[in-house]
């Protein structure tokens, strides 16, 4: 896989991944650190975000190739760790067959405070030292 410049083309393969969107579109939209790789620079059908904790989501087509890259990657990085979060299991069972340690993650999703009426019950003020404890 080839490493490119994050940029807004990559905004609509972020919001593709269906195993998380939060750390590809921060990566895309360059709101946090992280590399983007490509299976073709030109015509991509692949795409790996890797955020800098270490977080990483495919998006697109998936192929034992493409893992394989990924598998030199990891271990071609000596002072970065690579955690793949998938929900495809085609992509966990081809780690588990080599000796990866797979388990699960329970993801959450801020979807909004629901309100019958539309409105919101909360205020935003700054932290200052007479709020902070509260």
């Amino acid at each position: 896989m080839l490493k490119v410049e994050t940029g807004k083309e990559y905004i609509t393969w972020a919001e593709r991944n269906t195993s998380n969107r939060v750390y590809p579109l921060s990566i895309a939209e360059k709101t946090q650190y992280g590399d983007v790789f490509v299976d073709d620079i030109s015509d991509p059908h692949t795409v790996l975000f890797w955020h800098y904790c270490g977080f990483a989501y495919l998006t697109g087509e998936v192929s034992d190739k493409i893992l394989n890259e990924i598998i030199e990657k990891i271990s071609s990085e000596n002072n970065r760790r690579m955690i793949l979060i998938t929900d495809d299991q085609s992509v966990v069972s081809f780690m588990e067959e080599r000796g990866f340690n797979t388990s699960k993650r329970i993801e959450y999703e801020y979807a909004g405070i629901p309100s019958a009426d539309g409105k919101y019950d909360f205020e935003i003020n700054k932290i200052n030292s007479e709020n902070i404890d509260s």
